[in-house]
């Protein structure tokens, strides 16, 4: 599974159905898997700050499975990182 890296330790996430805040900034829109996995969007909705050893991670598309739904990654859950080839 690959996903960008938009949120670090210390870093203030709220996640409402609308959006996805890091630290003010949007990183994602909508809730758009909440209706298929059958939950309100609103059970997603939540304010955290990141802590030490915890990362938040986006996809690129409204419909990406991505921290929105399974929240914050632990470092040790990485397993690495992609570079892009030209």
């Amino acid at each position: 599974m690959l996903k960008r890296l938009t949120g670090m330790p210390g870093d203030e996430v709220k996640v409402t159905p609308e959006h996805v805040l890091v630290n003010g900034a949007e990183v994602s829109t909508g809730m758009a898997l909440a209706q298929r996995l059958g939950v309100a969007e609103t059970e997603f909705s939540r304010s955290l700050t990141l802590q030490e050893n915890e990362y938040w991670f986006s996809g690129e598309a409204a419909t990406s499975f991505d921290s929105r739904y399974w929240n914050a990654v632990k470092r040790e859950q990485i397993v690495g990182r992609a570079w892009p080839l030209w």
